[in-house]
C-alpha cells in the first residue's frame, strides 16, 4: 500500500486549523482540586513540586504549561523561605 505524502501533509495542515478553532472549553484542563492539591504538594515538597513543575512545563497544553510554571514557583518560596528561617534560626 503506497502513501500520498502531499496527501497527508495536506490533512495534517487541516487538521492543525480545524484544532485551532476549537473554543477554548474544549482545550483539555485540569480539575481545580487537582490544581490546588497540586500547588499545596509543591509548597509543602520541594522536590516533588520540581519534578511535576518540570513534567507539565514540558506538555503543549497552555494550561498545563501555567499549572506546571506555578508549581516550580511555589516549590522556589519554600526553599527561600526555608533558607530565611534557618538564616534567622542560627544567626
Amino acid at each position: 500500500m503506497k502513501y500520498d505524502k502531499a496527501k497527508i501533509d495536506e490533512l495534517a495542515e487541516k487538521y492543525d486549523e480545524f484544532q485551532k478553532k476549537q473554543p477554548l472549553n474544549m482545550i483539555k484542563k485540569m480539575d481545580a482540586l487537582t490544581v490546588i492539591l497540586l500547588y499545596f504538594g509543591s509548597f509543602l515538597v520541594p522536590l516533588a513540586g520540581i519534578i511535576v513543575g518540570a513534567m507539565y512545563i514540558s506538555k503543549d497544553e497552555e494550561h498545563y504549561k501555567y499549572v506546571g510554571k506555578n508549581c516550580l514557583i511555589w516549590s522556589l518560596i519554600n526553599i527561600i523561605l526555608t533558607f530565611i528561617f534557618l538564616a534567622f534560626l542560627f544567626a
